[in-house]
């Protein structure tokens, strides 16, 4: 039986939601109360701009929310992982715990003994027949083989143009 999936909060999105309009991060993250109270006092604070107060209230609070909604967004993705680590601690041992594991040397992720190719990278392993047999590289490089460019000298990038000599020509 498969588990259902977990969704992650972003928390960039929060953040961008929350710059349109303070609440719309929180209401992202699935805080609708505190979403809705964020936009009450959003609201109240651009109405204080008739008092002036509101000039400085209203920036404060936009920003407050901003963090508040990355934050929350970092916490709850926290919990999940940390919920997410709990229920597969007592489920089937994973790859890492089995002895019967190799790892990769290209991407050192821990693979299946008879595992062909890695399913993280994509590396190719040798069967054990052929373990002994190595192939190296031509000495010379094929013909139809790109050559490499060669690096320019950087120092000609900061030098001044020739100017052409002045005066009549003859």
């Amino acid at each position: 039986m498969s588990e259902p999936p977990i969704f992650y909060k972003n928390p960039a999105v929060a953040v961008i939601l929350s710059f349109f309009f303070m609440g719309l991060g929180q209401l992202y993250n699935g805080q609708v109360g505190w979403g809705v109270v964020c936009m009450i006092l959003y609201f109240i604070s651009i109405m204080l701009m008739f008092a002036f107060i509101g000039f400085l209230t209203t920036p404060l609070l936009w920003i407050a929310g901003m963090f508040d909604a990355h934050q929350q967004a970092n916490l709850i993705n926290r919990k999940l992982a940390e919920e997410a680590g709990k229920r597969s601690e007592g489920t089937a041992p994973s790859v890492r715990a089995t002895a019967d594991s190799k790892k990769c040397p290209q991407c050192a992720e821990e693979v299946k003994v008879e595992a062909v190719v890695c399913r993280f990278c994509g590396h190719r392993f040798q069967s054990p027949a052929s373990a002994p047999v190595e192939r190296s590289q031509p000495a010379v490089p094929p013909a139809s083989a790109p050559r490499p460019v060669e690096p320019k000298d950087p120092a000609r990038f900061f030098q001044r143009p020739p100017t052409p000599p002045s005066g009549p020509a003859t």
